[in-house]
């Protein structure tokens, strides 16, 4: 993706190895603290970095058959935030025109989902940073330590998604929204009247996330 919309690439013939925990996440942070974050990250140093440590775990120049090494950075808590808003739409466009209108969920429940009470985040601090320093310094990176699987592993997830599928009256007429109740920071559901200027929202179900 662009900033002027999608691009198409056609990668016929070439073979893609993705880093994992197991292999390539080592030279990734090791290229981090080096670089004092991702955006001072070389590209090609970086390449070089994951190929040496890949082919420390093969019996044979493994890496070096590949033409292109894509290196999957960390997801950090904007990462896991679009992924979230994502997911919310995609249920969305599921279930719209049969379960609602459309659906709608505030920016105030978005970031309350992926917080560190509901998200498991680690902090990245430079190598020669000492557990004094931690508390002082800012850390190089924040990033989800299950990455993108942190959503479906947790179990709020899987009790609001559950609680509007099946726990919801259908009013394909009206308009569904998610918004949290920041002082019992339970999660509300209401519908809205799409005519109605006032945006008044009859509220349906709580749910304590």
């Amino acid at each position: 993706n662009t900033s002027e919309g999608t691009v198409e690439a056609t990668c016929n013939g070439v073979l893609f190895l993705f880093t994992s925990r197991k292999w390539g996440s080592r030279s990734i942070f090791r290229q981090i603290q080096m670089n004092d974050g991702i955006t001072g990250l070389h590209r090609e140093h970086l390449i070089s970095s994951v190929r040496r440590e890949v082919n420390s775990h093969t019996d044979m120049q493994f890496s070096n058959h590949f033409s292109i090494i894509a290196p999957l950075l960390p997801l950090q808590r904007q990462d896991i935030n679009s992924l979230l808003i994502s997911k919310f739409d995609q249920l969305d466009r599921t279930l719209r025109g049969t379960q609602w209108k459309r659906l709608e969920i505030s920016n105030d429940a978005i970031n309350l989902f992926v917080d560190e009470d509901h998200v498991e985040y680690f902090d990245l601090f430079r190598k020669d940073t000492t557990n004094s320093d931690k508390k002082s310094d800012k850390a190089l990176l924040t990033f989800s330590v299950s990455g993108a699987m942190t959503l479906d592993q947790n179990s709020w997830w899987k009790a609001l998604s559950n609680k509007i599928v099946d726990g919801t009256r259908r009013r394909p007429n009206d308009v569904a929204f998610i918004d949290i109740d920041k002082e019992s920071h339970e999660t509300v559901f209401c519908w809205m009247d799409d005519n109605d200027v006032s945006d008044h929202c009859k509220e349906e179900w709580r749910l304590l996330i």
